[in-house]
């Protein structure tokens, strides 16, 4: 299962990924309009634990990861 954490934006979200098997942390910025971050998590082990920082508007991305296979 791999590990992520983000902070979700409007335009935008930068996450962080954590590999289970040395603990290196790794960040990115994905966009959203461009289909950046669903690609992302499309691509993403199955399952995978989603992290989020709690925000106003997140209902879209919330039903996104679930229909991806993932747990928020």
């Amino acid at each position: 299962m791999s590990i992520t954490g983000r902070d979700l934006h409007s335009r935008h979200q930068v996450i962080a990924v954590v590999d289970k098997e040395d603990g290196e942390v790794v960040t990115r910025r994905l966009e959203h309009e461009n289909g950046e971050g669903k690609a992302f998590y499309t691509g993403l082990a199955k399952p995978s634990l989603i992290g989020i920082k709690a925000t106003s508007y997140t209902q879209w991305f919330e039903q996104m990861v679930k229909d991806l296979g993932h747990e928020l």
